[in-house]
């Protein structure tokens, strides 16, 4: 029994011994890791502090960069449109900033009196920019514009976009001026973020017009009609109809143009909705497409096509056809001009009444011939248009438009929002839409005089019909084409300005006077900027995240260690109550032999 219970005794001293030791190995290594992770923090500490004073010189020689590059002026265009000040602004690009510094012209305004300002005359409603930046550094943000002082004036900056690879973009301020702004000078103020960290102000003025001018029209604006019956001497003849005492007589044509532009390159103006009168039910005017509002330049003219009907014979009654221009704060802008019904051309538009516009074409299609007279269908009854393939005409068929494209001119007026209407609606990323269009009776001659594009919201979304320059032959413009046994195409081009959706309407207007309206929708989103956001990875971001993961591991693995520790001390009181021994089983008991000698 002696010799049982020392054994027993220097067992349990072993294993004291051995977790001691055990514990102690922790500690050291424990230790040890830690003394090594210091010292290796402080061996690279210096070279992280260089590489982080490159990288932060590096970076601020980026912003210097950029900052030195940008430039920023008024178009020539624009420059045209400031109240001259000692013989300046001549047609030419005017400096607002350069290298990154607002010259004190731009710089004064906000400090000095009003009238050393740059300013906007009375008879424009927009200021155009142009930039040029650092290809590293693009822009941050859309520039911002205040009005300083002054309720009753507002400007907005509008179509800001710019190209990566030409380092260059634009944007342009918007005026609104009311009749209680009459007269009224006011400052504005635009701030251009330049880079994260340089933001640059500057300061213009913008005069509102006076009272005496907003009582009448624009003294700039001018309306023009443009007939399509050919002179044989100079060809198609342009009118100035906004004048009160034009009265021009057309006595055959049936389709006329209304040209609306500037008279001189002082003015650039926004105008409203073109809206067309008869001044007789003997001649119905209607316009051939959609004008909800745009500007008013010299260089660029806006343009839209009337379609014009007589219904009875007036050889010696000339009927007024008027048209309206609002250019608020001004007065409208109105024209007109007189049309005289002849025989001939009521003859025409009794033909075009009595067309027979159902079953002809289906009785062509069964093969049934007999009796037809193809040359009484309208052009408008006879063209197909889809928007895949020729075999499928899923825009237009017969002259019926389908659901997905039915967008009159009704759908661009209404004050509803486009994105309610079931409609074909185009993603965001397309820019380019082509439609196919070919004759259903390929015998008959189909000319398309001219194709009309029309957007609801022109802030948000421009389209023009273009002709792409590879296989242009087969593709039709907007001054039209031949498609009597040839299959043509029309090619749109869209480019979005702002965020949000328009309805595009789509008119096809033809020789005989009819026509046909299709149209889609397009989802648009802002011009994109690029913003840098986040922080850059650098070689002392990448130590201090070694430096923490080192940490957690060690961590971790203490731990792990003291965990075993703890459970090991548990297990060696469990070993003070029950010994352990050569003749033990399990570590919940003892043998028979074992307990009959506890028990003695």
């Amino acid at each position: 029994l002696n010799v049982v219970h020392v054994e027993l005794k220097m067992d349990r001293w072993s294993n004291r011994k051995d977790y001691a030791a055990r514990s102690s190995g922790i500690f050291l290594f424990v230790l040890i890791c830690i003394v090594l992770s210091a010292v290796f923090h402080g061996c690279v500490c210096e070279e992280v502090d260089e590489v982080e004073m490159e990288e932060i010189s590096a970076e601020n020689a980026l912003q210097q960069n950029a900052l030195y590059a940008f430039e920023l002026m008024i178009t020539p265009e624009s420059s045209s449109l400031l109240i001259p000040k000692e013989n300046q602004y001549q047609l030419a690009a005017v400096e607002v900033i350069k290298a990154g510094v607002v010259l004190p012209m731009f710089t004064k305004c906000a400090s000095d009196t009003i009238d050393v300002c740059a300013t906007v005359n009375d008879l424009s409603s927009r200021i155009e920019f142009l930039f040029h930046f650092s290809p590293e550094l693009p822009p941050d943000s859309i520039p911002t514009a205040k009005v300083v002082g002054s309720d009753l004036v507002s400007a907005t900056v509008l179509e800001f976009a710019f190209d990566t690879e030409s380092s260059e973009g634009s944007f342009a301020i918007d005026f609104v001026c009311t009749e209680k702004s009459a007269g009224t000078l006011v400052r504005v103020d635009v701030s251009v973020d330049i880079t994260s960290d340089a933001k640059r102000t500057f300061s213009i003025a913008k005069q509102c017009p006076s009272k005496e001018l907003i009582s009448k029209p624009h003294q700039n604006a001018a309306l023009f009609l443009l007939s399509r019956l050919p002179n044989p001497d100079k060809g198609p003849v342009l009118y100035e109809i906004s004048r009160e005492s034009t009265s021009i007589p057309l006595q055959s044509s049936t389709v006329v143009d209304i040209q609306m532009k500037m008279k001189n390159s002082r003015s650039i103006h926004s105008f409203g909705p073109l809206s067309l009168t008869s001044g007789s039910s003997v001649v119905e005017a209607r316009l051939v497409g959609v004008l909800v509002g745009g500007l008013l330049r010299r260089d660029d003219p806006e343009r839209m096509t009337v379609l014009l009907r007589c219904h009875a014979n007036r050889p010696d009654s000339a009927t007024k056809v008027s048209v309206t221009l609002p250019m608020p704060p001004f007065e409208p802008l109105k024209g007109s001009w007189n049309v005289l019904c002849n025989s001939s051309s009521v003859q025409q538009s009794a033909q075009n009444d009595d067309f027979p516009l159902t079953g002809t074409i289906e009785g062509n299609r069964n093969g049934s011939h007999t009796g037809t007279d193809y040359s009484r269908i309208p052009m408008n009854e006879r063209i197909q248009i889809g928007s895949l393939e020729l075999t499928r005409p899923d825009v237009v068929s017969l002259g019926k438009v389908q659901p997905l494209f039915n967008v009159s001119a009704q759908t661009l007026m209404s004050s509803a929002e486009p994105r309610v209407i079931a409609l074909k609606h185009y993603p965001t990323p397309q820019t380019i839409s082509e439609f196919t269009l070919w004759n259903k009776i390929r015998a008959m001659p189909l000319e398309v005089s001219s194709v009309v594009v029309s957007v609801s919201h022109p802030k948000i979304l421009s389209a023009r019909v273009v002709i792409p320059t590879v296989f242009g032959y087969f593709y039709v413009g907007a001054d039209g084409g031949n498609l009597n046994d040839a299959v043509r195409k029309i090619r749109l081009r869209m480019f979005c300005k702002d965020h949000g959706t328009s309805a595009v309407l789509m008119t096809l207007l033809f020789e005989d006077g009819t026509a046909v309206e299709f149209g889609f929708l397009k989802s648009c989103i802002r011009p994109q900027v690029h913003t840098r956001k986040g922080s850059t990875l650098t070689a002392g971001t990448v130590m201090r995240l070694i430096t923490v993961l080192g940490f957690v591991f060690i961590t971790g693995l203490l731990y792990y260690m003291l965990r075993d520790v703890l459970s090991n001390s548990r297990k060696l009181r469990d070993a003070r109550k029950v010994p352990f021994s050569p003749f033990s089983v399990n570590k919940s008991g003892a043998r028979p032999m074992e307990q009959h000698i506890r028990n003695a």
